[in-house]
Formats: structure tokens, C-alpha cells, sequence
């Protein structure tokens, strides 16, 4: 049986369901765990920190859970 090679989308999408899969709950508060973009970087932080940016999120950043998802070249960009 051939497999057919990984796109870069099911890359991604397989980066991101791992690090939901990691992090459901917020350590800090325990909060649900969500997906944003922030600038040219794809994140996995806690619901809490959505609608904080600038100093206050590198503030609240260090008391909720938050991590950086590795995407391929190019993925946002297309998105």
C-alpha cells in the first residue's frame, strides 16, 4: 500500500492537533486552551490571554500556559 506524501497543510494541522492535544487546559488558571495568530506565528495559549497583546500579554504570559507552534515556510502566508 503507497502513503501518500504529507502536504505542508496536513503538516501543520498535525502540529497544531498535537499541541492541543498537549496543552487542553491552562496549568495557571484552567482555562481552555486555544489557537491564535500573532503576527507571523501560530500560538497554543490560554483563552485568557486573547485579547491581551503588547506588555500586558508578556505579563500574563508568565502566569497562563502558552507555546509557539513550529509551522512549514509559507503556511500563514497562504492562509
Amino acid at each position: 500500500m503507497n502513503e501518500l506524501p504529507m502536504t505542508t497543510e496536513d503538516l501543520a494541522r498535525e502540529r497544531i492537533e498535537a499541541a492541543l492535544h498537549d496543552l487542553t487546559y491552562c496549568a495557571g488558571c484552567g482555562g481552555w486552551m486555544g489557537v491564535d495568530v500573532r503576527g507571523a506565528a501560530l500560538w497554543v495559549e490560554c483563552e485568557s490571554l486573547r485579547s491581551k497583546s503588547g506588555l500586558r500579554l508578556a505579563i500574563s504570559a508568565g502566569f497562563h500556559d502558552r507555546r509557539r507552534v513550529e509551522l512549514p515556510e509559507g503556511v500563514l502566508a497562504a492562509a
